[in-house]
C-alpha cells in the first residue's frame, strides 16, 4: 500500500498542483498541509500559493518548484 505522502509526491511530480479538496477526493487525505510539511522535511521544494475565492475565503494550492 502506498502512503498518502508518496501518492501526493507522485501527483506533484506529474506537474500538477494540489489543493486540500483534491487531496481528500483523490487520496482521502484530510491533512494535506501535514503531508506537504513531511515532504518538505524530506528535502522537496514545494511552493504554496494562496487562492482567494469569490466569497473571500482562502485555501492553499501546492506545487513542486521548478528547478
Amino acid at each position: 500500500m502506498i502512503s498518502q505522502k508518496e501518492q501526493i509526491l507522485r501527483h506533484l511530480k506529474t506537474g500538477e498542483s494540489i489543493t486540500p479538496l483534491q487531496a481528500f477526493a483523490k487520496y482521502c487525505c484530510l491533512r494535506l498541509a501535514a503531508r506537504i510539511n513531511d515532504l518538505r522535511q524530506d528535502g522537496h521544494h514545494i511552493k504554496t500559493t494562496t487562492i482567494k475565492t469569490r466569497d473571500g475565503k482562502h485555501y492553499a494550492q501546492y506545487s513542486l518548484e521548478k528547478s
